[in-house]
Formats: structure tokens, C-alpha cells, sequence
């Protein structure tokens, strides 16, 4: 939903530092978007030929493969971007992942007709910027290889259970889940999954009760995770 709300669409521009790689001409093109929870502000339908410009909330960003299995690749916390590799290469093409809403999010837009008016010195200085982040992505997608590789499952359930616990901006230990769709985000089976929800049960750490997972020992499932990869 549009948000024709000059003064608090100003103010993420201010406290996000936007005007540092857009210009003037091009900030006051930039349309600002609410979405409850729950909402895709990218699904693979989508073309993408808009920046977006995540600015408050937080969202989840996961594939879909041909088979019908969920990757989950990260969680984003604001200030992140989307939608720069299709500008940086200039492929208009469906993107290749969703992204839902963990909670009421504001995003900023612009679109690509825009941006084509930039002058040549202040395109440089955005695609310098969009450069920057695609490297700190780049890094990011082999650090989560390494992660599905690598870890447990009892670690990648700690971590995924502590980042939505925290979705709120405070800590929920009730987490309302659908086996099925936990264990495609994980990458696992559904009877793998429920034989580490029993072994982390019987330790103490969460409780499972119908369709909610409740975290019991928050610290012991922080000690669990040596380094959140969810999250920057």
C-alpha cells in the first residue's frame, strides 16, 4: 500500500543517509510502501525494475526450487536493498526469490525509467554503491553455503528460532509453526525435524505444544550459535 505520508517518508530518507548515493531530483521520486505482516514485496511474478529500499521492519528472503522445496537464504533488518543485481546487469527477468514481511514494514521505491535519468557522474556514485553491497551479498550467500553444509540441524533450528523470536523488535518466545514448511526452510526432512525438536525438547531448550515451538533456554540456544549468518 502507497503511504502518502510526506513527513514520515522524509524521515527514513534522512535517517537512512539516502541522499548520500541519489541525488536530490531522484529522492523525491522515491515512493514509500507499508506492508503488514505476512506480505511479499517481491515474489518471483514480480519484473523487477525497481530499487527497493527496506527502511523499517524486517523480511525474509527465500527461493522456491522446480521441485517445490523452500531455501531460506537470509533475514534483513533495515537498511537493505533489493533489486540491484537486475539494475547493475539490466535483466529484466522474474526474480528468483520471495520476500515476505515477519512484520509491518516500510519500503521505499524507484523505478529503473527513473534512475535512466541520472546524470553520468551521480549514476558512477549509485553504482558504486549497489557494487559495494552485491560484494557483501556475494560473501553472504557463501557464508549460508557453508552453514547448510556444515552445521547441525539442532543449529540451524536454534538460529532460525532465536531471528523470529526477535521479529518484534523484542523477544517472543512463541513461535506458531507448520512442520512441513520448518523443514524446507531448514533443508531437512520432516522426520529429521521433529526427532531434533524431540532431542532439544528432552535438553531443556524448547517445548513443542500442537503447532507452537516455544523457546525455553534462551541462552543455551545462543551458545548454540557461534555466529548468526541471518543476519548483517
Amino acid at each position: 500500500m502507497i503511504v502518502e505520508d510526506t513527513f514520515l517518508k522524509e524521515s527514513f530518507i534522512s535517517k537512512w543517509s539516502i541522499s548520500n548515493f541519489l541525488p536530490e531530483e531522484m529522492v523525491s521520486k522515491l515512493t514509500l510502501c507499508r506492508y503488514d505482516q505476512g506480505e511479499l514485496v517481491i515474489d518471483s511474478k514480480d519484473n523487477m525494475q525497481n530499487l527497493h529500499f527496506l527502511v523499517m521492519g524486517k523480511v525474509k528472503a527465500y527461493t522456491i526450487n522446480q521441485e517445490g522445496k523452500v531455501f531460506l537464504f537470509k533475514f534483513f533488518n533495515p537498511f537493505s536493498v533489493f533489486g540491484e543485481l537486475e539494475y547493475v546487469t539490466k535483466q529484466f527477468k522474474h526474480p528468483s526469490f520471495y520476500l515476505e514481511t515477519m512484520n509491518e514494514s516500510y519500503v521505499l521505491k524507484i523505478s529503473w525509467s527513473d534512475l535512466s535519468q541520472l546524470t553520468p557522474n551521480n549514476k558512477l556514485k549509485l553504482m558504486k554503491y549497489l557494487n559495494e553491497l552485491l560484494a557483501q551479498k556475494l560473501t553472504l550467500t557463501t557464508d549460508l553455503l557453508w552453514l547448510f553444509v556444515y552445521t547441525s540441524l539442532e543449529e540451524r533450528l536454534a538460529r532460525y528460532l532465536l531471528e523470529v523470536s526477535n521479529k518484534v523488535g523484542s523477544f517472543q518466545p512463541s513461535y506458531t509453526v507448520k512442520i512441513i514448511e520448518l523443514a524446507q526452510l531448514l533443508g531437512t526432512s520432516n522426520r529429521h525435524l521433529l526427532r531434533t525438536i524431540k532431542k532439544m525438547t528432552d535438553q531443556g531448550l524448547i517445548m513443542k505444544e500442537k503447532n507452537e515451538i516455544k523457546i525455553i533456554n534462551e541462552i543455551k540456544l545462543k551458545e548454540m550459535v557461534i555466529k548468526n549468518l541471518y543476519e548483517l
